[in-house]
């Protein structure tokens, strides 16, 4: 989910949409992640985007969903000043550019801990890179014992 915290719709009200079409869709959800990137598009009071965003974690959990939130240090800390998030999974980006020669390592050994995670579950590694003319952003997921698989998010972007 990419939240709009400058809309007229709360949080709550923008998940709500979210939930309502996919799951009138048939789409069953088990997880949500939250992505809380770009400082230049939340609000410049750190309460605020504190309160948004708890109050979509609230509403996503009162469904029985487990929640993520999509990130990384700096924006983290610009958007919540380092908020600690009870019960959340983080995915955390670390791309230096668009194509192969903005790809970080596809392994963990960047990460250090923030904001209460300890472990991450997820790290974006590349973006905006090309598979059989499909644009595609790559990914590594966490596994038992820290083992990492490259595997990619396709769409638009």
């Amino acid at each position: 989910m990419t939240p709009q915290p400058n809309s007229v719709k709360t949080g709550p009200e923008q998940f709500d949409e979210m939930y309502n079409y996919l799951t009138a869709s048939g789409i069953k959800l088990l997880t949500v992640w939250i992505q809380v990137t770009s400082p230049i598009n939340w609000l410049t009071s750190i309460t605020a985007n504190v309160n948004f965003i708890c109050n979509i974690v609230a509403r996503a959990q009162q469904y029985g969903l487990n929640v993520g939130i999509y990130t990384n240090y700096y924006d983290w800390s610009q958007i919540t000043s380092g908020l600690i998030l009870d019960d959340t999974m983080l995915w955390y980006w670390n791309v230096n550019g668009p194509g192969v020669t903005g790809e970080s390592p596809s392994d963990f050994n960047d990460f250090y801990s923030f904001a209460g995670w300890y472990t991450p579950m997820v790290k974006q590694f590349a973006q905006v890179e090309s598979v059989c003319d499909v644009t595609v952003n790559s990914l590594a997921a966490a596994h038992k014992n820290s083992l990492a698989v490259s595997y990619c998010d396709i769409g638009k972007h």
